[in-house]
């Protein structure tokens, strides 16, 4: 047995465990609360609007994905357009923009061709035809040029205050 043991009561070393777990709770909160975790706010600074029209062949193109892929180690931003083919970029919050810098623009819009299979209708195709249904297939509906950024010709510079931008893809 230790000095302390026999000096001190064994509900003092009960306390001074529970006050020390107590105050480690503690800190682990205090350091969550700081550092913003599942913070709702959260937000980049120097952010530039940006928004544009997307257009195939001349025509409007609805329901496509336009990317500003950041040309470096920047953070990319996204949008879809519109009926009319407009878009606005998102980085972080709708409508919040991209970083001022150079980007390559990536345009992908693409339609199932093909059943898309519940649960219950895949598993009743494999009991009648005791093999998998066949997969819907992926089609492009633009150039696949315009869908990554190492082929890609469509390029943006974003610059502080409002951007507006209009690409014509085929």
């Amino acid at each position: 047995m230790t000095l302390r043991r026999l000096l001190l009561p064994a509900d003092h070393a009960r306390s001074t465990t529970r006050t020390r777990l107590a105050g480690g709770l503690v800190m682990v909160a205090g350091c969550l609360i700081a550092a913003g975790c599942g913070a709702k706010n959260a937000s980049l600074k120097g952010l530039a609007p940006v928004s544009g029209t997307v257009t195939l062949k001349g025509a409007p193109l609805a329901g496509a994905t336009v990317t500003f892929a950041a040309s470096g180690a920047g953070r990319s931003a996204a949008g879809t357009t519109d009926g009319s083919g407009k878009f606005s970029l998102t980085s972080l919050e709708p409508g919040d923009g991209a970083a001022p810098g150079d980007y390559t623009v990536t345009v992908k819009k693409t339609e199932t061709v093909g059943k898309v299979y519940t649960s219950q209708e895949s598993q009743e195709y494999y009991q009648k035809n005791q093999k998998a249904p066949p997969a819907p297939q992926i089609k492009n509906l633009v150039n696949e040029k315009f869908a990554q950024p190492s082929s890609s010709p469509l390029k943006a510079t974003v610059k502080a205050g409002k951007n507006e931008f209009t690409f014509d893809v085929d």
